[in-house]
């Protein structure tokens, strides 16, 4: 897998966790709430993850979450972002 489809596919997760907690994380970005640095931090975080098959499978499941999983790395930025709605 190359450097940029692993980006690529955390990138994805982020925004499907995003999503599933009813972020929008387009919305933040052009209010300034989340400028682009902050989201390439946030992938870099997802991609040290130990778990994103567990994330995947998740996801896939369409459910509405209330919080991300335990150990989701970026768990304490998105409760951010949702608080902050």
């Amino acid at each position: 897998m190359s450097r940029g489809s692993k980006f690529d596919r955390h990138s994805t997760l982020f925004r499907r966790m995003s999503d599933a907690l009813g972020i929008d994380v387009d919305a933040r970005a052009q209010s300034g709430d989340f400028p682009p640095e902050d989201e390439t931090e946030v992938v870099q975080r997802c991609i040290g993850c130990l778990s994103p098959e567990a994330c995947e499978a998740l996801l896939a499941s369409g459910a509405p979450l209330q919080a991300p999983p335990d150990y989701c790395r970026n768990r304490k930025q998105l409760m951010g972002l949702r608080s902050d709605d």
